[in-house]
């Protein structure tokens, strides 16, 4: 395959996946229900949420799994960047999971209330990385059956 075949439609779903994540970032993604509401933020989260990795933080692995499938389409190995989408939208989901989270240094957990804007923002990031290349995947199967005809 030409390095340069589908250029356009890799570049268009790394921004935009790329897009939803830094609006992710900058949203609240979770509430615990305290008063007044205290709210999680997506860099927060990116920055400390391999804390808990062995709780809800085990959602955090779909950062390194979205990274990798941004390189892997940027350079062109679409079959790895379908696996490595398909695992930050299952990593991404698995926070879906779970009902508390640490709230503090001192290790106290707190209950998720609400998952909120900021999450479903990642979320998408994650699902349109995958889908993105998955249909990418697809349309460069075709095109190889139709050389080979």
């Amino acid at each position: 395959m030409n390095k340069n075949e589908f250029k356009g439609e890799r570049i268009a779903i790394i921004i935009l996946s790329l897009l939803l994540f830094l609006a992710s970032l900058t949203q609240s993604i979770y509430s615990n229900g305290s008063y007044p509401e205290e709210k999680f933020y997506g860099f927060m989260a990116l920055l400390l949420g391999w804390a808990d990795i062995f709780g809800a933080g085990i959602s955090w692995m779909a950062n390194p799994f979205l990274f990798l499938c941004w390189v892997f389409l940027l350079s062109n190995t679409i079959r790895n960047a379908m696996v490595s989408g398909f695992l930050a939208v299952c990593f991404s989901l698995s926070f879906l999971l779970f009902s508390t989270i640490y709230k503090d240094e001192a290790g106290n957990k707190g209950p998720i209330v609400a998952r909120e804007i900021g999450y479903w923002l990642w979320v998408s990031g994650c699902i349109l990385s995958f889908i993105g290349s998955l249909n990418l995947f697809q349309k460069i199967k075709e095109q190889q059956k139709k050389r080979q005809a």
